[in-house]
């Protein structure tokens, strides 16, 4: 205990200090900055559960740093992406810490407080009594996810992209994206496209809402240099460990949806992406296919394109159910109608 809140102290103590921001192409790049010119990076996580506390006689800076690293670590462990674990306070961080306020409601403002990391640090250590994850070990996370008598039942972390996961709040979401590194961005009707043209990929984002929620995320990268698909897959394991463990790289629980990601993306993403607000395409995609997570990389020992889809229909459904936003709208009768 008295470990855990030493951790929380100096975590916290780092993050106030005052860190390089990561410039916009390295936040729209996301997981995989620098693979362009086959340089993979730094793994996100080190394949430990050990946290070793810097040095005695190492410099301040270097303190800091390491304390940042172990925060994007922990981060990464429970599903929000802070990127590589560099010890840098950069945009993919404060959107990752920002990710996990929400998760933990608390207000969110990418400013862990003392409180926040120590339930930071409780969440992603093993052996705490407050934790309900295991930090995935090795290159799958899901194992049987049969409980221990030490531990407590496995719960797969949420899937996110930049820091972004199905059911947040879209109100603030075209300043976040911003904050994330897209600089062309455009929003129709509960639709937000942006697309970013960096060195070495053409990466593409696409967040379709309904009544102000998030309900599909959908990210293409296009690469302009090929990318050996063994390395690729190796640092898409430390993002995405429960999607890349699987056989076909997905998870759904409607038998229709399962499968390769060309299914979902015909009948969820092509409807939505020609006409986000009709409420009678958003009631076909609830149908169509009621969840999915997959991933889908293009070419067997070289990548030349990844794709990601994160999509539920649960904010769909309750704005049906409820009334609001583009159902509203298609529930309302004309003041004009008379009987």
């Amino acid at each position: 205990m008295n470990t855990t809140i030493r951790l929380a102290k100096a975590a916290t103590l780092a993050l106030a200090a005052s860190l390089p921001a990561a410039s916009a192409h390295a936040g729209a790049g996301d997981f995989l900055v620098g693979v362009g010119v086959g340089a993979i990076g730094k793994t996100i996580y080190d394949k430990a559960t050990r946290q070793p506390a810097p040095p005695r006689n190492v410099p301040r800076a270097s303190q800091n740093r390491e304390q940042v690293r172990d925060i994007q670590v922990r981060l990464n462990a429970l599903g929000h992406n802070a990127g590589t674990a560099d010890g840098i306070m950069g945009r993919k961080t404060r959107a990752a810490i920002y990710a996990f306020q929400k998760a933990q409601g608390y207000t969110p403002n990418g400013k862990l407080t003392q409180e926040q990391v120590a339930r930071l640090v409780a969440l992603t250590s093993p052996d705490s009594e407050t934790n309900t994850t295991t930090i995935p070990v090795g290159k799958s996370d899901s194992g049987s996810h049969s409980k221990d008598q030490n531990r407590a039942a496995y719960t797969p972390p949420t899937p996110a992209i930049h820091g972004l996961i199905i059911g947040d709040k879209a109100s603030d979401l075209g300043k976040r994206l911003t904050e994330i590194g897209y600089t062309d961005c455009e929003q129709v009707e509960g639709l937000y496209r942006c697309t970013e043209d960096l060195e070495n990929m053409m990466d593409s984002l696409t967040v379709a809402t309904v009544d102000n929620t998030i309900y599909l995320l959908y990210r293409d990268l296009a690469f302009k240099t090929e990318v050996a698909r063994s390395a690729l897959e190796s640092r898409m394991t430390d993002t995405y460990p429960t999607l890349m463990s699987q056989d076909d790289l997905s998870r759904t629980e409607d038998a229709s949806c399962t499968g390769t990601l060309q299914k979902p993306l015909s009948a969820v993403v092509a409807p939505v992406s020609t006409s986000p607000s009709d409420p009678n395409v958003l009631k076909k995609v609830a149908v169509a296919c009621t969840d999915y997570q997959g991933i889908a990389l293009t070419g067997d020992q070289t990548v030349t394109r990844a794709q990601i889809l994160l999509y539920d229909n649960d904010p769909i459904n309750q704005a049906l159910e409820a009334g609001t936003g583009v159902f509203k709208a298609a529930n309302d009768v004309p003041p004009d109608l008379k009987f």
